[in-house]
């Protein structure tokens, strides 16, 4: 029978091979996974116009009709996420961002809590659109190095030398340049010690050379001051204390000699002509703009026991204050007119969350602060370094990385004592970016666990 069986089937001629379908490699997977389409690339621009607002630079010349071309694009992805299921729903922005809104009905001026509202929301819905569509290190790196770096060669262009950018509605004030140039300079720092390419490092330090030229150049004294508490705290962390004293060394020379060469007979709006003696007004008993600031902060702690529990309202400081104080109870330049404090901002994050949230909101934005802290030091794990480190073949130093957004939250915190800065990207950009550094270096037991905890949930 098996000779018959032979014999048959040689005469049927050839039998062509049974072929079973395979599974795609490991590697094709991978390079699958890691593949940038064009959601990706959304995501990127939509980045960019956080980060540098390229909108209102084309609108200088172009029209402002361009201002309103990010709603649009914002519209287009918070569709996309809602149709992209949440990888990360980042919690305490998200209770944040409700009780923002859920405030408006009792905002003092409900128009002028729209505004920062909507704010929030697109920071919100860009964060976990990232989280959601950003799921390996090679797609994260565009956004890690703009966020790090190529922002602040923007922002160096149009504003280092001039301490402002004139086409920018915040940006063209001096204080709001200067801390930005302060969080420019933790983070290129840092990146710069992350980064084992030298061209990157070279481009890196030399671009945090223009963020000391930038807030040198603004006279911003609250951001000169906060640079110190940034320098400071950056020399604290580095373990190499003479590589970091190397680095003060540096900025020192840069702060002395731009000071000294280019901005020692500039205009600067109200400050004196020269950067040295601008910086010794700081703690005069003359000085006006602390006067002024002592005032509007024990009017915001009046506010704030007005309605403790859950504030005036976003953005609402100035309108509630301009109504409810009359003639002679305000002290400073408002004693005779009280409403001059309408459009008036409190020049104190901390006082504004503390008037226009209350005690509920303030907590909830120190949950924010919490979160972000507890994430940040569980980056410097030995098991997320490697796991980061293999997932981007030692590309970036992920303990730098965790320590240049810290360095940035330091000087965020740091100009926010003196600056109204609660609804600004800035904030919002370095939480996000935390966390996306976070989930990304997570091990991949741990990603594993938590891939069967949802599929048993579903």
């Amino acid at each position: 029978m098996r000779n018959l069986a032979r014999a048959s089937a040689a005469a049927s001629g050839p039998v062509a091979p049974v072929v079973v379908p395979t599974a795609p490699a490991a590697g094709q997977r991978r390079r699958a996974a890691a593949k940038i389409g064009p959601e990706l690339m959304f995501l990127y621009v939509l980045w960019f116009i956080i980060l540098c607002d390229p909108q209102w630079f084309l609108a200088s010349f172009l029209g402002k009709t361009l201002v309103q071309v990010p709603t649009a694009l914002f519209g287009i992805f918070l569709v996309m996420v809602l149709l992209q299921k949440p990888r990360h729903l980042f919690v305490p922005l998200l209770c944040f961002l409700i009780y923002t809104g859920i405030n408006l009905y009792w905002a003092y001026n409900r128009g002028y809590a729209l505004t920062p509202t909507k704010q929030l929301l697109l920071y919100y819905v860009l964060a976990i659109g990232t989280f959601s569509y950003v799921r390996n290190f090679k797609q994260a790196l565009p956004i890690i190095v703009m966020m790090f770096v190529y922002q602040y060669i923007w922002w160096d262009a149009h504003g280092a030398l001039q301490g402002r950018v004139t086409w920018h509605p915040t940006n063209t004030n001096y204080d709001g340049f200067g801390p930005l140039m302060v969080m420019g300079l933790s983070t290129t720092i840092y990146y710069a010690m992350a980064t084992k390419k030298k061209a990157q490092k070279t481009l890196a330090l030399l671009v945090a050379g223009g963020c000391v030229i930038g807030f040198v150049s603004s006279f911003a004294r609250g951001a000169i001051v906060s640079a110190g508490a940034v320098i400071g705290w950056i020399w604290l962390r580095l373990p190499r204390k003479g590589v970091a004293t190397l680095m003060i060394i540096g900025v020192a020379l840069v702060v002395v000699t731009s000071a000294s060469l280019l901005f020692s007979n500039v205009k600067r709006g109200d400050a004196r002509g020269s950067f040295w003696e601008e910086m010794l007004t700081i703690g005069a008993e003359d000085d006006k703009t602390a006067t002024d600031r002592e005032v509007l902060w024990n009017l915001a702690q009046r506010v704030f026991w007005v309605h403790p529990w859950m504030g005036v309202g976003a953005e609402n400081f100035g309108p509630f204050a301009a109504e409810y104080f009359e003639a002679g109870e305000t002290g400073g330049n408002y004693d005779e007119n009280p409403a001059r404090l309408y459009e008036r901002d409190v020049h104190s994050s901390y006082f504004q969350i503390l008037s226009e949230y209350g005690v509920i909101g303030s907590s909830l934005f120190l949950w924010l602060l919490i979160d972000f802290w507890l994430k940040n030091r569980k980056l410097r794990r030995r098991e997320r370094i490697a796991a980061w480190r293999d997932a981007g073949n030692g590309a970036l130093d992920l303990k730098q990385l965790s320590l240049g957004i810290e360095a940035s939250m330091v000087a965020f915190l740091s100009t926010a004592f003196f600056y109204n800065q609660v609804f600004v990207h800035w904030l919002y950009s370095i939480l996000t970016i935390n966390i996306l550094l976070y989930l990304l270096s997570k091990p991949k037991g741990l990603q594993a666990d938590g891939v069967r905890r949802r599929a048993s949930r579903a």
